[in-house]
Formats: C-alpha cells, structure tokens, sequence
C-alpha cells in the first residue's frame, strides 16, 4: 500500500502541488495538428478523493486564450487522444514559451472546489530535455569559431557561462535549444567541462560571490548531494567520481540515449 504524505494547505484551502510532479512535452507534427502535448501527472503522493477531476491548462504571456484540457479523475487520470495547442500562437510554440497549469477539483457540489493546483509548469521538448535547468547559468551567443561549432566561455565572476556557436552556421542556435541529438551528444560534455572547472577552481553553493561556479555547483548537487570537498588548485578521484555520477544522473533523468535512437537517421 502506497503510504500517502501530509501536505500542507494554504490559505485558501488548496494544496499546492509542485510543478516538478507534472511532465509535459510539447510535440511538434505531424499533420494534421502543428503541436500536441502529452502530460504524465504524478499525484500519488496526495490523498485527493478518487473522484476529483484532473484538468490542465495550457496558455503562454501576451495571449488570452487559456486551453483547457481534462485528465479523468485522481482513481483514473488520463488524457484525450488528441491535445493540440494549435489556437496559441506559433511562435510561442516554437520556442517552447507555453506554461501549463494543473488542477484538482472537487466537482461532488454543484459548484466545482479547487482541491489541489500546480502554477507555471515548464515544459520539456522533444527531447524529453528542459532548458529550465539552464536558464540563467548558460548563455548562448554568436561567435566567429572558425572551423568549430561551439565552444563555452567563462568570466571570472560572472553569473553564466555562455556557449559560443559558430555565427557561419544557418540554424545552429536552434539546434543547440531544440535538437534532441544535439542535445544527447553535446549537453553531457558542456555539463562535465563546466563542473571540472569549477571544482578545480573551488567552487561551493555556499559561496554568495562565488557567480557560475556557484550557480553550477548547485545544480550539480540536485543531481549528487554529497560532492567531496576539494581546495582550489587541486584534484582528485573523488572528484572525477562525483561529477560523474552528476552526469550519469543528469543523462538518466532526461533519457538522452533513449530519445536519440528514437531519432530518424539518415541514410546514403
């Protein structure tokens, strides 16, 4: 038996529930629809009644439509064949600036009770990979690189790290943000060169001027916690270890291996 958890209750009597429950993936085609999504709601943990119905949202900044789509209820959550996202403006769509809400709600009275809500749910792309982990501690920008696709560039306290990708190559920015091969191939290397550096520089979470050495090393410990204490200037195995356990789990949680052979190659 599933043991369920005491949440707490804010002051309108709803439970919030933390975004980080819902995946949602946007799907770009095909025909006839333009994009769908699909959503995997984990609500296990909540002791909702079976009964209250399970609805999520979808709208993004700048439009007035809000699309509303039902999940069944808690004992039986699951969606309709088809949840297209076409009425939202394409662009938005694009580039993955669409934001989903989830609801509980207790429709038993003959006015509906909100029961439990998830706000500002990101979604992940094709992929299966988020950008969210990223935003505000890589930036992207264009360079002259010569014969190289990219390259990361650090600044001594800055608060990012920002990959360079070669200016000369039409639709390469794209292919950093939404290719799910370019992810696959190339968000595991970025992930390790940057952690490396930071650790021999010593970087720490709990260093408020230390900028994205900082800022990485707290995103590494969402994936590994227990990162071994290193000096700056130094190295160690412990070291190499940890950081790649946070790129084994990093690679786990987005299912690169998984969503890149599911990808169609080419053939001569």
């Amino acid at each position: 038996m599933t043991q369920k958890l005491i949440h707490r209750v804010n002051s309108t009597g709803r439970v919030p529930i933390s975004p980080s429950l819902i995946r949602v993936e946007i799907i770009e085609g095909p025909p006839p629809y333009l994009y769908t999504f699909r959503a995997e709601p984990n609500l296990d943990q909540f002791n909702f009644s079976p009964d209250a119905e399970v609805v999520i949202e979808a709208t993004c900044a700048g439009a007035t439509t809000v699309l509303r789509f039902p999940f069944g209820r808690i004992k039986n959550i699951s969606a309709e064949k088809d949840l297209v996202l076409d009425e939202l403006p394409i662009e938005k769509l694009k580039e993955r600036k669409v934001r989903f809400a989830l609801k509980v709600i207790d429709t038993s009275q003959k006015i509906g009770r909100l029961l439990g809500v998830a706000k500002h749910i990101k979604p992940i792309n094709a992929s299966g990979h988020s950008l969210e982990h990223v935003e505000g501690i890589l930036d992207f920008a264009p360079c002259e690189l010569g014969e190289q696709l990219w390259r990361l560039k650090f600044g001594d306290n800055d608060d990012t790290v920002c990959l360079l990708f070669n200016q000369t190559v039409e639709g390469l920015e794209d292919s950093f943000k939404n290719n799910p091969t370019f992810h696959a191939l190339v968000f595991p290397v970025i992930v390790r060169e940057v952690l490396r550096r930071a650790v021999y520089e010593g970087g720490d979470d709990g260093d408020e001027d230390g900028g994205w050495k900082t800022n990485w090393i707290k995103f590494a410990k969402t994936f590994a916690p227990d990162k071994p204490r290193t000096q700056a200037g130094q190295w160690d195995e412990d070291s190499e270890t940890w950081i790649d356990s946070v790129v084994n789990r990093y690679s786990e949680k987005y299912r690169f291996t998984q969503h890149y052979t599911k990808q169609p190659k080419e053939t001569s």
